[in-house]
């Protein structure tokens, strides 16, 4: 089973907001009930936010 850490773990704003609605169980961290993410949940939307703020820039030889 996946690791839950709540959106008082988590330091940033946007994410905080945008996982605010989500299930309230025990955070795998502090032990506070609290709304919940996976971490798998987690790292999707890191890497989702990563890929839309990166592109790849051409290669200067």
């Amino acid at each position: 089973m996946s690791k839950q850490v709540c959106v008082d773990c988590i330091t940033d704003s946007y994410l905080q907001t945008n996982f605010s609605d989500n299930d309230v169980d025990e955070c795998d961290y502090c032990n506070e009930e609290r709304p919940v993410v996976t971490l798998e949940e987690l790292v999707e939307e890191l890497e989702e936010a990563i890929q839309a703020s990166f592109t790849e820039s051409p290669r200067i030889l």
